[in-house]
């Protein structure tokens, strides 16, 4: 089917809402991991409480086809505010 300039550029802004959106859930799961980690593993030292081991991840593997594309890469740069990692092949998510 052939599609007009409106439709392609409608076409074009859900792609893009669909990949914020998944960003946005990224960011959330992270944010509950990093909490729920944060409750466990900590040792009463004198009446203080000290944080044993957490997750608080500095990078992130991204692989998959989804990858590959330069603005996603720039929009999980943006919003999980973490150095992001690329593997050579970007379709190794089983290796």
């Amino acid at each position: 089917k052939h599609f007009s300039s409106n439709e392609e550029h409608r076409i074009g802004l859900f792609y893009r809402l669909a990949m914020e959106g998944i960003t946005y859930l990224l960011a959330d799961s992270l944010e509950s991991m990093k909490d729920a980690c944060s409750n466990k593993g900590k040792v009463a030292e004198g009446g203080n409480s000290k944080k044993k081991g957490g997750f608080n991840p500095k990078r992130l593997l991204v692989v998959g086809g989804g990858s590959k594309n330069e603005l996603w890469r720039q929009m999980l740069a943006d919003v999980l505010d973490l150095d992001l990692c690329f593997p050579l092949e970007a379709e190794s998510a089983a290796l």
